[in-house]
């Protein structure tokens, strides 16, 4: 039994970084004539290309124009003033969060002339702001080829990224310039999209595909005051609509059959296991209302499928009866070359099986004394109940390979009353559950694992339809995911965007170790919804609003309550052990998942143990551990709005973020890869105390029975001997441990949650808020410098547990010393009367619907203030707008 408090440890895995959204870009910079006198009041027109969007603004009195507020696209900027020849400039590229310097020199105009002078800035150096990183446009994330279709994965092939080995269990070892994974903002359109609850490392909920991608930037020194941290930010718009309409579709297929060989497997002859992967994506965008309102839309979908060889250990036919077979004088190992082989000694040991299970009587010793002499075994059998009756013997004298002929049952196993090897284990077990087991378990038909006698296993091809995890990383599932966007210009002074996106994975997990079985799996649901509101209050004041949700719903199922098939599962957990009122009057209305055996005839669901992994095998599909469900809901609000004023050469900017994050989690047990425990019970088999002979070893009366046991002597109790009764434990459903899991959900009431009411989840809410604010300046000090300064306010929540179960040491860190009392400076003194005397360390639960609601497991930090100064100098040389020099500090 275990009571369940939630740790301190876990209430930091809700906090990830944060920034403000940086989706909009801006173009800015100064109106000149060619004796680099300014000249205010000069009109500059800027022209989205491809949705039409057309954007004004007049040059103040130092001759500086800013457009504060653009969407990322390709533009065409003209300036224009009269007396001067009109300046265009055409393939202005504004990628996500750009900040764009853009100089006009005006010539003076002829008398009665009008000329326009086009000039690309396709190959000028434009940012003016002092962060750097990569950013790939839209048609080279489209262009660029990704087997799995997920843009993330480009982060591995950008310098400055260290990929993580593991996909899985070590993703959050990736390093983005030197910085953790765990301090690396993804943000999508503005909001945030880190995983909530788990640091999955440089990885997004969502899946990213190809299509779905206008801009991939990556800011790795930035040195900005919007941008939260400072650590490194992966930034991601989402494709917008034109006034052009546009479709694509992409089929990604793969397919073991187009595959190389890896070296190491085509070296030894292995085959690769099948695998068929079919990825499709449709995408559609256009005008709704020209040069007004954008639709874009995306459809991704992949179907798996795939093969593997399972091999789970099974009784041979003659075992299944109850028969322990051996060659005498040998210990035997199955038909496995790679098997322990031993010519001498007590337990003298090799193989004993053909391929086909037959035995191999005859051996040629290949060392020794003994060297290139062949000795000739007889096979032997014996019942594990007890010494055989001449009638039953014959019978499987008549076909010793499988014992076809043995026609005794358990309530008559053919053996001489009295005689039994163990008195406590002397049949099969009363409940009936070993019979109907062992009468649902697959014939072996594979003899390269176990013993091959009496233990083999059964190959059998299963089918996957997908894997997953609860990161969604590292593995092939199957995947629906929906993405639309709309944009809307309400009137010049007012747009506004929204995104949303929803996608559904599933799994297969805990896999199904026999044919006839059942499996879990995992499934998941991330959603993301983003809208914005950009105004222009003024000609010179801007205020842009955002919202964003970003919300992972993720279940790890056990095959009881997958989706797919727990109905079927819990029939045969029924059929195997009703768990009726007649059979178990305190105990009713859900199932018990029994692994019978020990040792090498172990057939249980947690067969794993610190050191190895060895195979399940029972029709309750597992990875080796007994699996259970667990997850929930993460969920992430997010309210930000900045305010951005130009005076003129400053571009002031603040603005302030509120976010408000949740982890609701439920889970039926303490899920680990050993000694896991459900809110049922689970029962496995073995022994608890010692009978009258020690469990693992037979009586007397055995030793003198057993002719020719390897190992079965006065001196001895190993070799063939311990399987054999480890097979007596499977029949008699000898019971070595049962494991429940029980919890409390209330800190006022820690009574144990009640299974039978059913209260089988327990349930864990935790929460957290955070707020941060900035203020910055970007000051063109002249027509080639501009400098980046500001100020960052981070203010972090502690975070809680709904229920009150917060869980903190009683009395602070300092009760950390327990009854030693005291701190290092006397602790453990050389002089005993210095030693002080403190209470024994314990814990009380804290914070918010706690006992001790107005303590908190750590102080507040409000003093998280970060300086950032940047700067950004278009050189003179080389070529002018051709080489831009950066450079920045930041906290």
């Amino acid at each position: 039994m275990r009571k369940a408090i939630l740790a301190i440890a876990l209430l930091p895995l809700l906090l990830v970084a944060q920034a403000f959204g940086q989706s909009a870009s801006t173009i800015g910079g100064t109106v000149m004539d060619t004796s680099q006198a300014v000249l205010p009041g000069a009109n500059i027109t800027a022209t989205n290309t491809q949705t039409g969007v057309v954007s004004k603004t007049v040059a103040n009195n130092a001759g500086i124009y800013n457009f504060p507020s653009l969407q990322p696209g390709v533009y065409q900027v003209v300036a224009e003033m009269n007396g001067f020849q009109t300046a265009n400039k055409t393939d202005v590229k504004l990628g996500l969060g750009s900040q764009v310097r853009l100089n006009f020199e005006l010539v003076v105009a002829g008398v009665e002339t009008e000329v326009e002078v086009f000039t690309s800035a396709e190959n000028l150096m434009l940012e003016s702001g002092s962060s750097t990183g990569t950013v790939l446009q839209q048609e080279s994330v489209t262009e660029l080829p990704l087997a799995s279709n997920d843009v993330m994965d480009l982060i591995n092939v950008m310098g400055g990224v260290v990929k993580a080995e593991d996909p899985i269990f070590q993703n959050n070892t990736q390093t983005f310039a030197g910085v953790a994974a765990g301090n690396i903002n993804i943000q999508r359109d503005g909001i945030t999209v880190n995983e909530v609850r788990y640091n999955s490392g440089i990885v997004s909920p969502i899946r990213i595909n190809q299509e779905m991608v206008g801009e991939f930037k990556m800011v790795l020194s930035p040195v900005d005051a919007e941008m939260g941290r400072g650590a490194g930010q992966v930034q991601i718009l989402t494709k917008s609509g034109a006034n052009a309409f546009h479709g694509s579709g992409v089929w990604n297929i793969q397919n073991t059959a187009l595959d190389a060989v890896e070296w190491y497997k085509k070296r030894n002859g292995e085959s690769t296991d099948w695998r068929n992967l079919n990825n499709y994506t449709l995408s559609a965008s256009g005008p709704i209302i020209k040069n007004r309102t954008f639709f874009f839309a995306t459809w991704d979908q992949q179907i798996v499928r795939s093969k593997a060889v399972a091999n789970p250990r099974v009784l041979t036919d003659c075992a299944r009866k109850g028969i322990f077979r051996y060659l005498d004088g040998w210990v035997n190992t199955a038909n496995n070359p790679e098997l322990f082989v031993q010519e001498y000694g007590t337990t003298p040991t090799r193989n004993v099986v053909n391929a086909d299970g037959t035995p191999i009587y005859d051996y040629t010793y290949t060392g020794g004394d003994l060297k290139d002499e062949t000795v000739t075994s007889e096979l032997r059998y014996e019942s594990v109940f007890g010494q055989l009756t001449n009638e039953a013997r014959a019978q499987i004298a008549a076909d010793p390979l499988n014992c076809s002929q043995f026609n005794f049952s358990a309530t008559n196993t053919g053996v001489v009353p009295d005689t039994a090897w163990d008195q406590y284990r002397n049949g099969y077990d009363a409940s009936g559950y070993i019979e109907r087991f062992t009468d649902m378990m697959p014939r072996a038909n594979a003899f390269d694992t176990g013993d091959g006698f009496n233990v083999a296993s059964h190959k059998w091809t299963r089918v996957l339809h997908g894997s997953d995890t609860v990161f969604g990383s590292g593995e092939d599932n199957e995947r629906k995911s929906i993405t639309m966007k709309i944009d809307h210009n309400i009137n010049n002074a007012h747009r506004a965007s929204g995104t949303y996106t929803y996608e559904s994975d599933y799994g297969e997990d805990a896999y199904a170790t026999w044919p006839n079985g059942y499996g879990g799996a995992v499934d998941r649901n991330p959603q993301s919804f983003t809208i914005s509101l950009t105004s222009t209050l003024r000609p010179t004041l801007l205020n842009e609003f955002r919202f964003g949700l970003s919300r992972t719903r993720t279940h790890t199922r056990e095959a009881l309550t997958n989706p797919k098939n727990g109905d079927k599962m819990r029939e045969i957990l029924d059929y195997l052990m009703p768990t009726t009122a007649e059979n178990f009057p305190n105990y009713t209305g859900y199932p018990l998942v029994i692994g019978a055996g020990s040792g090498s005839m172990e057939f249980a669901t947690d067969t794993m143990n610190w050191f190895f992994q060895s195979s399940s095998s029972h029709p309750y599909g597992s990875r080796g551990n007994l699996p259970t469900t667990w997850g929930g809901v993460d969920p992430r609000w997010s309210f930000s709005d900045t305010l951005t004023w130009m005076r003129g050469a400053h571009s002031l900017k603040g603005g302030f973020e509120y976010r408000q994050a949740k982890s609701w989690q439920e889970n039926n047990g303490a899920g680990g890869f050993v000694n896991s425990a459900n809110t049922f019970p689970s029962v496995r088999g073995g022994t608890i105390n010692t009978s009258a002979y020690e469990p693992g070893t037979f009586s007397s009366l055995a030793e003198g029975s057993w002719e020719g046991m390897a190992g079965l002597d006065d001196s001895s109790v190993t070799g063939s001997y311990p399987n054999a009764y480890a097979l007596l434990t499977y029949f008699a459903g000898s019971v070595g441990n049962i494991r429940q899991y029980f919890y409390a959900n209330s800190a006022e009431d820690l009574t144990w949650n009640d299974p039978s009411q059913g209260e089988l989840n327990q349930i864990v809410d935790l929460r957290n808020r955070e707020f941060s604010f900035f203020f910055k300046d970007d000051w063109k000090v002249n027509n080639s410098l501009t400098l980046n300064l500001g100020f960052r306010y981070e203010y972090y929540g502690i975070p809680w547990e709904n229920s009150g179960m917060t869980a903190a040491l009683a009395g602070g860190s300092s009760s950390l010393w327990g009854i030693s009392g005291g701190d290092f400076s006397t602790w453990m003194p050389a002089d005993p009367a210095a030693q002080q005397e403190g209470d024994l360390t314990a814990y009380q639960f804290v914070g918010p619907n706690s006992p001790n609601p107005d303590i908190s497991p750590w102080n507040k930090d409000q003093n998280n203030f970060a300086p950032h100064v940047g700067f950004a100098w278009q050189l003179p040389w080389f070529g002018k707008g051709k080489t831009t020099l950066r450079g920045g500090y930041s906290v």
